[in-house]
């Protein structure tokens, strides 16, 4: 206890001076001590700390012990300048004793921690002695076993040899080798060991590759018996898309990892597998499984998934025979024999098989074998090749899709130049024209909805149409004023720029008026049919071609009850045309299925937008060098832009004209924008504090209201008209036009990118003015048929199938939808430019057998192109048009477009270019002429076709389904005609000349003028996908959404022959009939 009394006092270093002082009792001491404590605790009880210290008069010392303290605390750190500073005297809680304690708790944990340490060293090595004895016996006991094999004049080897021969059973070798797997692996790498002789290892590694080789073998023939690489037995969809790329390395790995273990330690070094990437790790991985499969596929036919996948990948990218044949012989690919069958790919040289000749080629039951013009059956190619097989497996999969839905048929016309490179008798360069179509089940349509009687009935009940279901209400305008308002605004948030503008463009989104007949977003099933030789350019092609498709759909027209259930057929403005006027011909004269009444005609939405588009751009091109009198002119635009000129004769492609007009509108719009707001600049707009969606929705309402309102021209125009040249503005009376005209077409691309079919019949209730004031009579009266059908004609129930189905959406994305015309147009071009076969096999019959591959091989392409190729996309992308914009704008505010300037004149040989109301225009031609009115014959014809069908026909035996009695007035019907001789072939009347013969109507006599065409080259390039020519996740789709085909010819393809122009189906037929 003495001892703890003097450490604690040496400790504290109390002065000399301060000695003889009395002291209170010393703490026990808190450093261990061999004797037990003889103190619970060197603590001050709680009430002694509570207890103040008297202070002190002599202050040196009160100042040593805080330094004291402190010094124990912080170990030499001078106390806080709070506590220094003070005089106070007063009780401190910290205090020295408690830090020993602390030190010396933790000195004899360092003790502990050094006497454990000890303690384990020892038994370790005490541990290291035993083993190292146990080390020394077992080697003196292995030095005996081995001087016992000199002794008796044995080898290790005859040991080996009896240990793993028959010597000793499985159990004991388990036990005393193979138990421990490091003794195994041990054992061998000494064997191949440079510490051996180089003879001695090369024996080893001889043997070891000769195990490896069994093993290898082993495993080959362990995954070609699993059937893990062999082809499916039949060729369909998951034959081909089954097989997926990315996956190959963990489909192989399981069933053959030495081999793969093999290849990869061939492929990867230790330094790649530490500082390359995970992708390139990975993509060793993929080179190692793909060279597995090349040399199983070399083992064994059984396992050619991988080279039949990859031969048809070759395919569908246009390689030639020759490629493909290298592919092979390197295990890449199969023969081309193999993708596209042994032997020629038609009958006869020059020969174009009959379509049922190529439905006997597939093994369509009940199809005619094809025969020599000597009547020999000519003789059929030994076996099928892997594309012919999937071609049937496609056309099956079509059938059972018509067997069991309700489904469309959409078709168009494909011209193919078949090219000889030597012509001989028989063989020469030939353009031939023939037929594509595609099946499209329809989505969201009841079969109950679509019964034939229920339909005709309908059609006999209908009334007529009249002016009211074409006049344009007030709040028909102001519906209209609605969606162009949301056109303006989607066009400003995305030309506008800045960060502001993005976060506004999601409020226009979101605002967006919507009509109940939107499509709900799903994905479209696509099913291409065999294309077909015939041309269907004429009236009695068109009625072969509905009949070829429905016999490919095993649906053929002579069945009993195939009348009973409509059927959706759709094609271009052409093609509905002719298909309607056959239909009308055989009205009352033939019944059951050859009259067509099952066939509902439904419109193609693109060749609508082609001629709108066309239309627009003769309207408003203006003339050349008029640039200062006229500046708001296309010519004047397309001058600035720098682009190619326009001649009128000769119309630039579809998508050339199109661009013009929208990137006008673009730059008019923005120009508008600075006007109404204000602003000098778009960039002092977007940075305006005061910018939210209130007044930008204003702006776009005033936009709207003073330069899109047709009202506003015609004001002008009236002054102009009523108190002389100077009250008048041209230049701005055409810009508002102008402005109204492509805002229509704007909207109307929108609309049919969204679904919104609605949207859609409500800018057709305008097309069907603006089309025939601006010359496009045919699609004026198209139209016509159209809202008819959608406001009389058909019943609720088929309208909204229509409504519900004349659009596809091929990606099951928002925002995404196309045309079922432009639809077909993409799969001609897919046909046309890279599936087509060349030289000798160019023919119809390999046509047919490719065209119902497209679909799936296109599919193939995009999966190897996802799993190999380069991030190269399959979207195109998008020009900037800030340049173009700016430029125009500044045309713009030049010429003081967009400001009403009283006066302002065009040339005198110019005043062809003041463009006329079309919409206005439009209406009174329709109705001008009274009763020789368009409107009224097309009335006229309506009864026409109605009485025709309320008769007995006079083929087909029995009175027709929901046909009615004839009524008292009703007009003669097509069957009452005079010498109404019909050829009949095939069992269906077609007329001697069907494309003659038919009459006009007034002021639709003259021809129509020049259309755009569709650029061949420049398909790759097309896009329809409304406002920012992007998809919902703002990328333009080149494979899903690039616009038409170049199948496409001009527009003016929907020409009819000489003199036909603008008149009913029906009774154009009727006087082909009288004529007769």
């Amino acid at each position: 206890m003495a001892d703890t009394e003097e450490q604690a006092d040496s400790a504290l270093s109390w002065p000399s001076d301060l000695s003889n002082r009395p002291s209170p009792a010393a703490p026990p001491s808190p450093l261990p001590d061999s004797s037990p404590p003889k103190t619970s605790s060197p603590i001050r009880p709680q009430e002694e700390e509570e207890e103040p210290i008297p202070s002190e008069p002599a202050v040196p010392f009160l100042d040593v012990f805080k330094r004291s303290v402190y010094d124990f605390d912080s170990e030499g750190a001078s106390p806080p300048a709070s506590r220094a500073d003070s005089q106070d005297s007063g009780y401190y809680k910290t205090s020295p004793p408690i830090d020993l304690v602390q030190k010396g708790a933790q000195k004899n944990r360092d003790h502990n921690e050094e006497k454990r340490a000890a303690k384990a060293q020892a038994e370790a090595e005490a541990a290291a002695a035993r083993a190292a004895l146990a080390a020394k016996a077992k080697e003196e006991a292995i030095n005996k076993v081995l001087d016992a094999l000199d002794e008796h004049d044995l080898t290790f080897g005859d040991i080996l040899v009896y240990v793993f021969g028959d010597g000793r059973d499985a159990r004991w070798r388990w036990k005393h080798v193979y138990k421990d797997t490091a003794v195994v692996n041990s054992t061998i790498l000494a064997m191949a060991s440079r510490k051996n002789p180089p003879q001695a290892r090369r024996k080893a590694e001889d043997a070891m590759v000769d195990v490896a080789a069994r093993v290898l073998d082993y495993e080959a023939a362990s995954i070609t018996k699993k059937g893990v690489l062999r082809p499916p037995a039949h060729v369909d969809q998951d034959f081909v898309c089954g097989f997926e790329l990315d996956g190959l390395p963990a489909r192989l790995e399981p069933h053959c990892p030495s081999i793969v273990k093999v290849l990869h330690s061939i492929a990867q070094t230790r330094r790649q597998e530490v500082h390359c990437s995970q992708r390139r790790l990975e993509h060793k991985k993929f080179i190692t499984a793909a060279c597995t499969t090349m040399l199983l596929g070399e083992r064994s036919q059984h396992n050619s998934w991988f080279q039949h996948v990859f031969g048809l990948y070759l395919y569908t990218q246009g390689a030639s025979r020759q490629l493909i044949t290298v592919l092979n012989h390197m295990s890449v690919s199969v023969s081309y024999a193999t993708l596209a069958g042994r032997g020629g790919k038609s009958t006869m040289v020059g020969d174009v098989p009959e379509p049922a000749e190529i439905a006997s080629r597939a093994g369509v039951a009940g199809a005619e074998g094809s025969r020599n013009q000597d009547g020999v059956p000519v003789q059929r190619r030994a076996g099928l090749g892997t594309l012919e097989k999937l071609s049937l497996a496609m056309r099956e999969v079509s059938r059972h899709v018509a067997a069991s839905r309700p489904f469309m048929v959409v078709y168009d016309n494909i011209n193919m130049m078949w090219r000889v490179a030597e012509q001989i008798i028989g063989r020469r360069d030939s353009l031939e024209s023939g037929t594509c179509a595609t099946l499209v089940p329809l989505h969201d349509a009841d079969p109950r909805h679509l019964a034939t009687a229920a339909l005709a009935k309908h059609v006999d009940e209908a009334p007529e149409l009249n002016m009211v279901d074409v006049r344009l209400t007030p709040d028909y305008k102001s519906k209209l004023h609605e969606y162009f308002e949301f056109t303006v605004l989607r066009i400003i948030v995305r030309f506008a720029g800045g960060e502001k503008m993005k976060s506004l463009g999601e409020l226009v989104h979101k605002h967006q008026p919507y009509t109940d007949a939107r499509i709900p977003t799903h994905l479209s099933e696509v099913h291409p049919l065999p294309a077909e030789p015939i041309d269907e350019s004429t009236k009695k092609g068109n009625a072969d071609v509905i009949t070829a498709f429905m016999e490919e759909l095993g649906q053929p027209i002579q069945a009993n009850n195939f009348a009973d259930m409509v059927r959706l057929i759709a094609g271009d403005q052409l093609s509905v045309a002719r298909s309607r006027e056959v239909a009308a011909a055989r009205a009352g004269n033939e019944g059951g299925a050859p009259s067509l009444r099952w066939a509902l005609f439904m419109p193609g939405l693109f060749h609508y937008k082609m001629a709108a588009t066309s239309g627009l751009l003769l309207a408003h091109l203006g003339k050349k060098n008029r640039d200062l009198t006229n500046p708001a002119s296309l010519h004047a635009h397309n001058t600035i832009l720098r682009r190619k000129p326009i001649i009128v004769t000769s119309l630039p492609p579809f998508r050339t004209g199109r661009d013009l007009i929208f990137v006008s509108l673009y730059a008019r719009i923005l120009h508008c924008l600075l006007l109404v707001s204000g602003k000098q600049s778009l960039a002092d707009y977007v940075n305006d504090p005061n910018l939210d969606w209130t007044m930008l929705r204003s702006h776009a309402q005033e936009i709207v209201r003073r330069f899109a309102d047709p009202d506003v021209a015609s004001t002008y125009r009236r002054a102009r008209d009523r108190h002389g040249a100077g009250e008048g503005d041209m230049v701005f009376e055409n810009a508002v036009l102008f402005m109204r005209d492509a805002l229509l077409l704007r909207e109307f691309t929108d609309a049919i990118k969204a679904g919104d079919s609605g949207r859609i019949v409500h800018i057709l209730e305008s097309y069907v003015h603006v089309y025939r004031a601006q010359g496009r009579h045919k699609y004026a009266h198209e139209t016509l048929h159209l809202l008819h059908n959608l406001k009389h004609v058909w019943p609720k129930e088929v309208r909204d199938i229509v409504l519900r189905n004349w659009l596809v959406n091929t990606t099951n994305r928002p925002n995404a939808f196309l045309e079922v015309d432009l639809l077909q147009e993409h799969l001609n071009y897919w046909i046309k430019n890279f599936f087509q076969a060349h030289g000798s096999n160019a023919s119809w019959a390999w046509l047919a057998t490719i065209s119902p591959c497209i679909q799936i091989l296109r599919s193939l392409a995009n999966q190897v192109h996802k799993a190999l190729g380069g991030k190269q996309g399959s979207r195109h992308a998008e020009p900037d048009l800030t340049n173009d914009i700016a430029e125009l704008m500044d045309s713009l505010s030049q010429h003081q477009v967009y400001t009403p300037c009283k006066g302002r004149q065009f040339d005198e040989d110019d005043e062809s270019s003041l463009v006329a109301e079309s919409v206005i225009t439009g209406m009174n031609m329709l109705t001008a002429g009274g009763k020789k009115s368009p409107l009224e014959n097309y009335n006229a014809a309506f009864r026409t076709l109605q009485s025709s069908y309320r008769i007995r026909p006079l083929v087909g035996g029995a009175k027709e389904a929901g046909a009615s009695q004839p009524r008292a007035g009703d007009p003669p019907s097509a069957a009452q005609a005079p010498d109404a001789d019909e050829d009949m072939e095939d069992g269906m009347a077609v007329t001697e000349d069907e494309d003659e013969g038919a009459s006009v109507d007034g002021d639709e006599a003259q021809s129509e003028p020049p259309e755009l065409a569709i650029n061949e080259d420049d398909v790759a390039l097309y896009d329809d996908d409304g406002l920012s020519d992007r998809d919902a996740e703002g990328e333009t789709d080149l494979d899903e959404l690039s616009n038409a085909d170049s199948d496409v010819e001009s527009c003016d393809e929907e020409d009819d022959a000489p003199g036909f122009d603008d008149v009913d189906d029906a009774m154009a037929a009727t006087d082909v009939l009288h004529a007769l």
